[in-house]
């Protein structure tokens, strides 16, 4: 991400090489936020989608909200019969 917005390569030689590798997979949009272009390998999709790149630290978090969160979730089995009974 900051390689995109100073346009500075890293001074360790190896991540510089790394970065050059794959920063044609990634954008950032007019609001700042970083994206990570991925093209699909199977035959079924054409064009390749965008997609929002996470911080590590709010994968989890982003992921596990609609099971955790009171509004989210799934109704189990007996929850599925008793408003089937109503």
């Amino acid at each position: 991400m900051d390689y995109l917005k100073t346009q500075e390569l890293p001074t360790d030689d190896r991540k510089a090489r790394t970065l050059l590798l794959t920063i044609n997979n990634y954008y950032l949009n007019l609001e700042g936020i970083l994206f990570h272009l991925w093209s699909p390998t199977n035959n079924r999709r054409k064009n390749p989608r965008s997609q929002l790149v996470l911080q590590k630290n709010l994968r989890y978090k982003i992921l596990t909200w609609p099971q955790d969160d009171v509004t989210g979730g799934q109704f189990g089995v007996n929850e599925k019969r008793r408003t089937d009974a109503k």
